[in-house]
Formats: structure tokens, sequence, C-alpha cells
């Protein structure tokens, strides 16, 4: 621990320096709970979000195989023996795709998902008021600190935790605005005309730059994550979206190469 933030007993009494050790110990708890509030709340998005896009695509997948089913039986394919059996294959594997693909979504239940993420974080909010007024009548004993705690912890144990990607948005969205601020006063102090007091507070804000430049790294690793997270939903939504098309298309064009491979082999023999 840096001695500047250590106690000192010999200036201070020994009630002093607990309170202020629990001072300390309830900031950093406070941090903690408001760090995964804010990331239960971005993944009850996130499943809610995916719930709905899972909900569109099952809903596109019924319309489609329904409409096609319909058109075929309504109108079939007059003269072509095969492609109506090829047809009617892949209507009958579409069917039961989505079919699987129902019990699939019912099974991950994201909108629960997202419900049981949601009273989580507002029990989270409840504790950071209840933690904010222990700082603020600067709470007496470790036992009300450890009561506090054990309330932190078993919230978190009767919900799934939160994604990798939901504490990458938190921190980044959380601390952009810190690290903004950090800079701008430390620039500040660099800028000023008296040399000797700008050489005096350049070398007390080493260790600040220094950790300022850190965080800049975390953050754009966080942020260099979160993209790649993104651009891979975006690909998954893409190909979801598109397969009942392509599906077809691809079944279509094998079937036309083994053909071409098989009137190949037979006229070599």
């Amino acid at each position: 621990m840096d001695n500047g933030n250590q106690c000192n007993y010999k200036q201070q009494s020994a009630l002093e320096c607990e309170q202020e050790d629990l001072f300390k110990l309830l900031q950093e708890l406070k941090r903690k709970v408001n760090l995964t509030r804010v990331s239960r709340l971005n993944a009850s998005k996130r499943l809610r979000e995916d719930h709905t896009y899972y909900q569109k695509v099952s809903v596109y997948y019924s319309v489609l195989i329904a409409g096609l089913s319909i058109w075929f039986i309504r109108f079939g394919v007059d003269g072509e023996q095969e492609i109506s059996y090829l047809l009617s294959n892949m209507l009958l594997v579409a069917s039961i795709t989505l079919t699987f693909f129902s019990m699939y979504i019912s099974i991950i239940n994201l909108q629960e998902r997202a419900y049981r993420m949601e009273n989580s974080q507002l029990e989270l909010g409840k504790l950071l008021n209840d933690i904010e007024r222990a700082l603020i009548i600067k709470v007496q004993s470790l036992e009300e600190l450890k009561k506090l705690q054990r309330k932190y912890e078993n919230i978190l144990v009767r919900v799934e935790n939160h994604e990798d990607v939901d504490y990458w948005i938190t921190i980044v969205s959380n601390s952009k605005r810190e690290l903004k601020v950090k800079r701008k006063n430390t620039n500040e102090k660099h800028d000023l005309t008296n040399e000797e007091v700008a050489a005096t507070i350049e070398k007390s804000t080493e260790k600040e730059d220094e950790g300022i430049n850190k965080n800049e790294e975390l953050f754009i690793e966080y942020q260099k994550n979160i993209k790649s997270y993104k651009n891979k939903r975006r690909f998954y939504k893409v190909v979801g979206l598109s397969f009942p098309i392509t599906f077809p298309i691809i079944l279509l064009g094998m079937e036309a190469l083994f053909k071409w491979a098989a009137k190949i082999f037979i006229s070599l023999n």
C-alpha cells in the first residue's frame, strides 16, 4: 500500500485509523457494487435484444415456410418430378429446423433471464443507497461493513453472472469522462508559467500520468473487444436472416454439380 494512503498512527488515534480504513473499504465496495449494477443492466438489455431478434427470426422463418408450402401445394412444379421432390424435402427439412430452433429459444429462456438481471440490478441499486448512507453517517463498526458485503454476495449468487462484454461496456462508458477530466487537469498543471511550481507538480503527477496511460491502454483493449463482439453478432444475424434463401440455393447448386459430375463420369465410361 502507498505510504500516502496509510493511516498515520503517530498523529491519529487507533479509532480514527479504524474509521479511515472502514471508509476506504466502503468506497471500494461502493465501486464494485456500482460496476456490477451497470453490468447487470447492460446484460438485461443485451438479453432482451437477443430475445426480440430470435422472435423476429422465428416469425420470419414461419411465414416463409408457410408461404412456400401453400405455393407448392397450390401450384406445384408441373413436369419436373425431380425438382418437385427436392422442394418438398427442402420444406420438410426447413420445418424440422424451425421446430428445433423454437425449442432452442424456449430452452435458453432469454426473456426470463433478462427479467432476473433487471431485478438483480434493482437490488444492487438499493444496496448502493445503503452504502452511500453508511458513508455519510460514517459507519462505526466492522460488523456493519460485513453485513453490507454479505448482502452484496447474496445478490450475486442468486443470478447468473453477466458476460465479459457487459463489463467491458460498463468500464468504457463510465470511465471515458473521468479519463478526460484527469487528462485535462494534468495538462493544465503542466501548462503553468512558473517553472519551479510546474516542475514540482510534474514530479507529483508522474504516477498519475502513468495510471492514466495504463487506463487508456486498457480502454483501447476493451473497445477492440467490444467492436469484435458486435461484428460477430452482426455476422450471425446476417447469416440467420439469409439462411432460408442461401440454403435452397446451396442445395440446388450441389444437386446440379452432382448431376454434372455424373454425366461426365458416364461419358468417360
